[in-house]
């Protein structure tokens, strides 16, 4: 255990839940019919994903814009389903190991997301209920690594970055959260959270 740690901060993606770009992909092709290089132009084409998990677009303009650009007409529960594909199911993260993190310090949820998917999340699993809390990136308006996100977790939690504990599967977000003073790992597995349990 690192002395003087009373809070972490745990990404959903690559952390506590799985995902899978090829698993989107397959869905939005078996939908739409379209091939995989148009509809990465159409979510990613001036920013849409970024515009939409920053808060800036509604989950609306989101699925109106997907349809403007693919020339398509498919129904809003059809394009939130396949786009929720996204999500292996089960989690990476235990509950076992959560729980013990959430009795060692106040555990929150960092994360870059968007509305669609933190719903999915919140309703098809149980993880959260050892959480103090959320800080999402459509709801504070910065997607990591952008310091302005890490800013918003500290003021939520009220604990000081050199008392926090931020985990991350990307390096980029790792090495933002280490430049404003927080203790950082990267995950690539459990047991990369083995210093934090014992």
């Amino acid at each position: 255990m690192i002395p003087g740690i009373r809070c972490f901060l745990l990404d959903l993606g690559k952390v506590l839940v799985d995902i899978d770009l090829g698993r989107l992909g397959a869905s939005m092709q078996a939908l739409t019919g379209i091939g995989p290089g148009k509809l990465h132009s159409a979510f990613t084409g001036d920013g849409l994903v970024a515009h939409y998990e920053s808060g800036r677009i509604s989950d609306q303009e989101f699925y109106s814009e997907f349809n403007a650009r693919t020339g398509r007409r498919i129904s809003f529960a059809d394009f939130a389903s396949a786009w929720n594909a996204i999500f292996v199911p089960g989690q990476i993260l235990g509950d076992a190991v959560i729980a013990r993190l959430a009795s060692l310090g106040d555990l929150w949820v960092l994360s870059n997301t968007n509305p669609l998917h933190y719903g999915y999340v919140r309703e098809n699993t149980t993880f959260l209920r050892h959480f103090r809390g959320c800080i999402l990136s459509y709801e504070v308006g910065a997607l990591k690594p952008d310091p302005a996100i890490f800013h918003a977790a500290s003021a939520r939690t009220g604990i000081a970055p050199e008392e926090t504990v931020f985990v991350d599967d990307l390096l980029s977000n790792v090495e933002a959260a280490r430049s404003l003073g927080f203790h950082a790992i990267q995950f690539t597995a459990p047991s990369d959270l083995d210093p934090l349990l014992f």
